[in-house]
């Protein structure tokens, strides 16, 4: 797929920071970006199938977030896979 080179204004102090962390993880920060708009795109089409499908307002998770928001103990885990 092409790719587009863009111009973000960002705190500079947030960029130092973010750099680092994602420098330590071997990521970069196109990925992050990337990755922030798919998820995006991705939630807005959650919504609008849900909108259309008459199941009000639901909100997309992850694994992650149910796990931390959420005490099932064992059997949620297993369910999910950690």
């Amino acid at each position: 797929m092409p790719r587009s080179k863009i111009t973000l204004s960002v705190d500079q102090e947030l960029l130092k920071e973010a750099k680092g962390v994602l420098a330590r993880e071997g990521v970069s920060i196109s990925s992050v970006v990337e990755e922030a708009l798919e998820s995006l795109i991705t939630s807005k089409l959650f919504e609008e199938m849900a909108k259309r499908l008459g199941l009000g307002n639901l909100v997309m998770v992850n694994s992650g977030d149910i796990l931390e928001q959420r005490t099932g103990g064992w059997r949620q885990r297993r369910l999910l896979g950690s």
